[in-house]
């Protein structure tokens, strides 16, 4: 299984709901950019241990274009008007 996390508080629920699931063998891709703590520093730890781990770092425009699968079709330009939108 493959499990996406985002979420608040990466050193703390984020980092403890990853470990838990890598764990139980799941394969773990945290949406880093989707994620945040009360502090940059915070934040970079939680995502360096759970790299530690055995978890694996995205972005949510990665995630995006994963998901999409190809780079044809109306559904690819309107993902790319998407992103454009909110970056």
């Amino acid at each position: 299984e493959h499990i996406m996390l985002a979420g608040i508080e990466t050193h703390i629920c984020v980092y403890q709901t990853a470990s838990d699931l890598l764990g139980e063998k799941y394969q773990v891709e945290i949406v880093a950019d989707a994620t945040s703590s009360r502090t940059q520093s915070n934040k970079k730890i939680g995502l360096e241990k759970i790299k530690h781990e055995g978890g694996c770092l995205t972005s949510v425009e990665t995630l995006l274009f994963e998901i999409q699968g190809t780079a044809t079709g109306e559904q690819f330009r309107e993902l790319i008007k998407l992103i454009k939108k909110f970056n």
